[in-house]
């Protein structure tokens, strides 16, 4: 029905038919032919955004089954030695899912920088950013000008806070030090309690 998406996964067989259902072993990276020949590769979240690029002449790649599944021993081989600029979609999702490349690729990559595209609505991504007016000649001088990846700079520390099944931010230490990291204001309103290894907030202070 309308708005909603629809995937069908398969492979073409050597005489040139089309067979239904996940291919065996581990999909490869999404344009794979285009990543091998070229020394600079944007990484971006979906065959869509890739597609979109890939039209007006940027090699780009995602891998198989959107954010959270990452293959380091996949995935980051055809990347050794690239120059690689990861685009993030425009939620926690995807910036977290873009923090987890980033710190894969740069172990193999020759370069690794992040582009967060401004003005993007929520979910957004690249596609949306080009079709809502902004040019490719943008894009690419935005590019040129993106940050090197830092993994402490490409999420907001808020994205980094473990949460539970519920979304609801998880009292564990991890957390706290997420926190007192990159809010140095929450050092006198949270403490980690050793014993009941809990969380505890307090108004004072």
């Amino acid at each position: 029905s309308a708005g909603k998406k629809t995937f069908v996964i398969g492979t073409y067989n050597e005489t040139g038919a089309f067979i239904y259902g996940k291919p065996k072993g581990h999909p490869p990276l999404y344009n794979l032919s285009a990543v091998m020949s070229s020394q600079e590769v944007y990484i971006v979240e979906g065959e869509k955004d890739v597609d979109t690029l890939t039209d007006l002449g940027i090699t780009a790649t995602t891998n198989f089954d959107g954010a959270g599944r990452w293959s380091i021993d996949h995935y980051n081989p055809p990347l050794k030695g690239k120059d690689i600029i990861l685009v993030p979609d425009n939620d926690t999702a995807g910036r977290k899912h873009m923090n987890v490349v980033g710190m894969s690729v740069m172990l193999v990559a020759n370069s690794v920088k992040v582009l967060m595209l401004d003005g993007l609505p929520d979910k957004g991504d690249v596609s949306d950013w080009l079709n809502g007016g902004r040019s490719i000649v943008e894009f690419l001088a935005l590019s040129s000008d993106a940050p090197p990846f830092s993994p402490d700079d490409a999420v907001p520390w808020r994205d980094r806070l473990l949460m539970s099944d519920k979304g609801v931010v998880e009292k564990i230490a991890k957390n706290v030090h997420i926190a007192f990291r990159h809010a140095p204001q929450f050092k006198n309103k949270l403490r980690f309690n050793l014993f009941t290894h809990t969380v505890e907030i307090s108004d004072s202070g």
